[in-house]
């Protein structure tokens, strides 16, 4: 028992430590998008309930969040998925306008039944004040990450179609989500 207790200790700190994926940076992200659109993800948590999520813009792997913590990317203009992928996979879909930025919360329920990485849209109040309080990753380019399997991705939309027919009201804030000028 005490060489399981102490496996789960070790698998729990493994998980909460930083991916050679991302880095930590002193400065804060240059939040200026140009001729695209700019994609913040924030993961505002004050306690690990679970390891990285991986993030990914269409298939191409964006980042990681850990727990407060916050990256950004440039996005082409365009209709693209948002996928998380940690113990599940979810899926948004985000039509982005250049010269916009878009944040996004990435909050993780817990619970044996309910472990997802679920997106929300923050307006920038929101989104400056939980940045505040996050540290500023950075992706890797010298280590960058996989990108999401083309069955994993297939999936993940298919996923995402039906629950989007489904229930249009829980993505209507996606579809919406026009994001805001630097």
């Amino acid at each position: 028992m005490k060489i399981i207790s102490a496996v789960f200790i070790l698998l729990l700190f493994a998980g909460c430590g930083s991916s050679s994926n991302m880095k930590e940076v002193s400065r804060k992200p240059n939040l200026n998008p140009g001729k695209n659109a700019m994609l913040v993800i924030i993961r505002a948590r004050p306690f690990p309930i679970m390891g990285p999520v991986n993030n990914y813009l269409d298939s191409k792997f964006i980042g990681e969040t850990r727990t407060k913590t916050y990256f950004s990317t440039i996005v082409k203009p365009g209709l693209h998925y948002v996928i998380a992928e940690g113990e599940d996979i979810s899926a948004v879909r985000m039509n982005f306008k250049a010269g916009r930025i878009y944040y996004l919360y990435q909050d993780i329920s817990s619970g044996a039944w309910d472990k997802n990485r679920a997106l929300s849209v923050l307006t920038r109040a929101e989104a400056q004040k939980s940045m505040s309080e996050c540290d500023y990753i950075q992706y890797n380019k010298k280590n960058p990450g996989a990108s999401l399997s083309a069955a994993k991705y297939k999936q993940s939309i298919k996923e995402y179609n039906e629950k989007a027919k489904k229930n249009p009201e829980d993505y209507r804030p996606f579809f919406k989500y026009q994001g805001y000028k630097p």
